[in-house]
């Protein structure tokens, strides 16, 4: 199982299973064909170093980006919002399918393109909510934000670059 990296301090540092892929493929090459990989779950990472390590995608650069947007910096990246849009379809070939379309310059699906863009309408709410002064700065890079509704959190963090900490409360 390749999408965790471990608590160590080797990795205490922006890291996503995709980048780990990136070298482990770079060393070692692709998995043997009869090797099985196992995803446990189908987001942005997950789908990224999957299809690395098994061969289905190029170690390319810009997949290790990618899964830094949607694991840890909350980016704009036009791969790490397309896989992470359609992750609860769960449904890997659906996945590779939609992520040639984007990278081959064709039209997405009608459905996997509501999808893109319900996320980013998400994506332009956390910046409206950024620029409009929602959030309040409680401390050295400790940042605040009640939201009356559900929100992404995954994307304030590149929207608040000096923020060490961001704290978004929502009602339950």
């Amino acid at each position: 199982n390749i999408d965790h990296h471990a608590p160590v301090d080797a990795m205490a540092r922006l890291v996503s299973s995709a980048n780990l892929a990136l070298v482990r493929v770079a060393r070692l090459g692709t998995a043997s064909p009869n090797t099985r990989v196992l995803l446990t779950h189908t987001d942005c990472d997950s789908i990224l170093s999957a299809g690395i390590v098994a061969g289905r995608l190029p170690p390319l650069p810009h997949y290790g980006d990618a899964a830094l947007a949607a694991d840890h910096t909350g980016a704009d990246h036009p791969v790490a919002d397309l896989l992470q849009a359609i992750q609860d379809r769960r449904e890997v070939e659906y996945a590779f399918e939609m992520l040639a379309c984007l990278e081959g310059g064709r039209p997405l699906p009608p459905d996997a393109a509501r999808l893109l863009d319900a996320r980013r309408r998400k994506r332009d709410d956390a910046a409206n909510a950024v620029t409009q002064g929602r959030f309040e700065q409680l401390g050295e890079g400790i940042w605040f934000a009640e939201f009356s509704g559900e929100t992404d959190g995954e994307f304030f963090p590149a929207l608040l670059p000096e923020a060490q900490l961001i704290v978004v409360g929502v009602p339950h």
